[in-house]
């Protein structure tokens, strides 16, 4: 072969080969940029779009009348009137409808499209050029209930929480309330007071965003981690001196109360913690935590795929065993017991706790919580209804039954009695959460009927010293509830 050619040839594959080189580069470069358009398009897209400091959202077309929001039964909870956007309800529902100027935010943000979609576009056009018929956007219709709002919101007070109702069966939300509040209506002329006052952060909706130490109601998925893990949860009994020590570590009873020779159904009932964190410590920080995270703490966003509310959702957490090493014996006594009554490092939401309760409640099935029920065209027509849907199930059937027996125990026999209400079985448990920064937390969760359950709440109070606040809440929206049933079926 001549050397020339040889060389020629030489060339020639270093050539295929930096052509080869170069086209992967380019091609690797292209996926990335259609994964990352991918990315955004299919999960960063819908809380950019609802974001409140989206410019986007302070334009629109002028030209059409933004639909309006209502309640379960029709109430009108916000709707234009000319340029102005009015808001009936005001403070009491500020957290669900959001606002629409500003930005935007809640169903405002969520629906905002929506709101401005044209049902039957030409035709509402050529009728406009016609006659003036004004373009009317589609409307939408919440699964929230005004007056129960109404009740909750005036329950709440002056008293910084959250309030959620859930219907445990199809996952609606029937009212959901946050404290400190705003006007919408007033928006422009308090935004800045809002949007710079840290201390109350009236414009987040503690319900869905704030998160705390849930306290004793994670007793719940305790008791259900001692069902899976415990061989002889039902037979175990342990006698309660007040105090229980872990090595150098100690759990204290509330008040150093001594509760005597309990089972874990007394225990519960009582919200025992020494009984409750002696039986953490030997389930074992793994299986605690694989309960918990069936019942969707640690769970990426969104963990609430669908749910209308204000630009993302926060992620409820349980930080045992995820942040320490794998090993179990690796995880301090302290952290394991703490969290098996609900302190430590775990943080949940009352929009998850609610769930958490209606799931027990349901047979162990946690549905996917919606507040939007179905849209409402310009001629009245109902569009893109929503259907429930299950979520996962943090629970067996037979495990929520027991789980059931344990929460009635706490209103027959235990610190829940507050919620008692004649001839109503109700299901529930109290919870004070330790607060580094303040009076302690109270949460208070409950389900009614036990046997036909019609409605789960989750109550949480801020800096109120515990649950003795909570259970009159709570207990006023679940006789709401099951009224409201009753008249229905006298009228079915």
């Amino acid at each position: 072969m001549d050397l020339r050619q040889g060389k020629g040839l030489m060339g020639m594959d270093e050539m295929k080969r930096n052509m080869r080189r170069v086209f992967w580069f380019l091609f690797i470069l292209f996926s990335l940029v259609v994964i990352n358009l991918g990315r955004f398009l299919l999960i960063e897209s819908p809380s950019v779009v609802t974001h409140p400091t989206n410019t986007r959202l302070k334009t629109g077309d002028r030209s059409i009348i933004r639909g309006s929001i209502y309640d379960s039964a029709g109430r009108v909870l916000a709707e234009s009137e000319g340029q102005k956007r009015v808001y009936p309800y005001g403070n009491i529902t500020a957290h669900v409808t959001g606002y629409n100027m500003y930005g935007k935010a809640g169903v405002e943000a969520k629906y905002n499209f929506r709101l401005e979609s044209l049902h039957m576009e030409v035709l509402q056009r050529v009728r406009n050029i016609i006659d003036g018929t004004p373009l009317q956007g589609n409307s939408v219709t919440l699964t929230l209930d005004a007056q129960l709002q109404t009740q909750m919101h005036d329950a709440l007070g002056n008293r910084r929480g959250a309030v959620v109702v859930i219907e445990p069966s199809t996952g609606k939300i029937l009212s959901m309330v946050s404290k400190p509040d705003y006007n919408p209506e007033n928006i422009e002329q308090t935004w800045g007071e809002l949007s710079t006052d840290a201390e109350r952060a009236a414009l987040i909706n503690r319900a869905s965003q704030g998160l705390y130490p849930p306290g004793s109601i994670f007793k719940i998925l305790t008791a259900a981690a001692a069902y899976e893990f415990l061989p002889n949860y039902a037979e175990f009994e342990y006698e309660c001196t007040g105090l229980a020590q872990f090595g150098p570590n100690a759990i204290h009873c509330v008040n150093g109360t001594a509760h005597g020779r309990v089972d874990i159904r007394k225990a519960f009932a009582v919200s025992c913690n020494s009984f409750f964190a002696t039986v953490g410590f030997k389930i074992g920080a793994e299986n605690l935590r694989a309960v918990a995270e069936r019942a969707l703490f640690n769970t990426a966003y969104p963990y609430l795929p669908g749910l209308e509310l204000p630009v993302e959702y926060t992620r409820s957490s349980f930080a045992l065993g995820v942040s320490n090493a794998s090993d179990e014996n690796s995880v301090p006594n302290s952290e394991l017991i703490e969290t098996a009554i609900g302190q430590g490092r775990t943080l949940a939401t009352p929009l998850h706790m609610a769930m958490l309760t209606a799931a027990a409640a349901n047979g162990g099935i946690m549905m996917r919580p919606y507040m939007v029920d179905h849209e409402l065209t310009d001629t009245g027509g109902i569009v893109n209804k929503s259907l429930p849907a299950k979520l996962c199930a943090p629970f067996t059937f037979e495990e929520s039954e027991w789980l059931k027996s344990l929460m009635v125990a706490a209103v027959t026999e235990g610190t829940a009695s507050g919620v008692s209400i004649p001839g109503v079985a109700v299901a529930a448990k109290t919870g004070t959460a330790q607060n580094g920064s303040g009076e302690d937390h109270g949460w208070f969760v409950a389900f009614a009927p036990a046997d036909k359950p019609q409605a789960a709440v989750c109550v949480l109070l801020e800096n109120s010293g515990g649950a003795r606040y909570a259970q009159p809440i709570a207990r006023q929206a679940i006789e709401y509830v099951l009224a409201l049933g009753s008249k229905t079926d006298i009228q079915d």
